[in-house]
């Protein structure tokens, strides 16, 4: 009886001692993760940013803490570096503008009438879509004059190249091209983002909320990849990995193209759009275009390192290696 009686005072003691424990371990936990460094901002590179209201450009220097800003003649959409210089798209302008980024200056500007919009650079020049033109032109930055024109189906919105394949998106097609020839394939709803990932070719489909995942060497779809949020940008993270912008749930996703598995959600600023990562692959910036300012995440970790003001209106980032 004695054992008994002790067995079963054990028992109600462990019971009482249980509670008090767990509570002791989501309180350790707590404070654990309060004591957690914040994370490292970024120290290199130059920030820049297109703002599409304000109709300029906007610089960070991450090195000493310095911000200026550029006018441009029109609102630039999207931007490519080659050889020190900055080549910017202004749609509605229907203009391509050369800017040094060193002073800032516009340099030079070229008329090209059909809204120039995905630009790329390839094989020493630059390749341009016209979104009411229906092509794709080449530039050669030397003579800043049009040497070659590709026709495209409707509105060929962005172009990405790994210097190796070109390919476009043709928004209003809902398709997905490779420039030199005619193979072409169906992706989801109003397509606004393409990036080369590894083996893959991802299109951002912002009306159907899908990624649309392509074998490059085929275009045969691998996965599509439902996300809801209007998907609006795609960037390579590595050969497996992309990061996501999704304008309608305010948020930055990462994705893992060899599962169609997103791995990583969080939160991002107002009407997040471009996507750029630092020159050492540390660090990720998202402009919010609601937000007016670009927030910087620390990669792997996915925390917010950093935060700058912009213009009006920020879009699409380059990251330039400036020490």
């Amino acid at each position: 009886m004695f054992n008994m009686n002790l067995a079963r005072m054990n028992k109600f003691a462990t019971l009482a001692i249980l509670p008090g424990m767990v509570l002791a371990i989501m309180l350790f936990s707590g404070v654990s993760r309060d004591r957690q460094p914040p994370p490292e901002p970024p120290e290199a590179g130059v920030l820049v940013v297109a703002n599409l209201r304000a109709q300029s450009l906007s610089f960070h220097n991450f090195r000493n803490g310095r911000s200026w800003s550029l006018a441009l003649p029109g609102a630039p959409h999207e931007m490519a570096e080659l050889n020190g210089r900055l080549y910017i798209t202004l749609g509605r302008a229907d203009l391509l503008v050369e800017v040094d980024p060193a002073v800032p200056a516009v340099l030079r500007t070229l008329r090209l009438p059909g809204e120039p919009h995905g630009i790329a650079v390839y094989d020493g020049s630059l390749l341009v879509s016209l979104d009411q033109r229906d092509a794709v032109v080449t530039i050669d930055p030397a003579t800043f004059t049009v040497v070659r024109n590709w026709p495209t189906g409707d509105t060929p919105h962005m172009i990405a190249t790994d210097g190796v394949d070109v390919f476009v998106i043709e928004t209003h097609d809902n398709s997905l091209r490779i420039l030199d020839g005619d193979q072409t394939t169906q992706t989801g709803a109003l397509p606004e983002g393409l990036a080369i990932v590894g083996p893959y070719v991802v299109t951002a489909d912002f009306e159907s909320g899908t990624l649309s995942v392509f074998h490059r060497d085929s275009l045969l779809v691998a996965r599509t990849v439902t996300v809801g949020g209007g998907p609006v940008r795609v960037s390579a993270l590595d050969d497996v990995r992309a990061a996501v912008t999704l304008q309608q749930s305010n948020s930055l996703l990462i994705l893992d193209t060899s599962k169609g598995a997103v791995v990583e959600r969080v939160e991002a600023p107002s009407r997040p759009d471009g996507i750029c990562i630092s020159p050492d692959g540390g660090h990720l910036a998202v402009p919010g275009n609601g937000a007016n300012l670009v927030e910087v995440f620390e990669v792997g970790t996915w925390r917010s390192a950093a935060t700058t003001p912009t213009g009006d209106g920020p879009g699409a980032c380059l990251w330039l290696d400036r020490r």
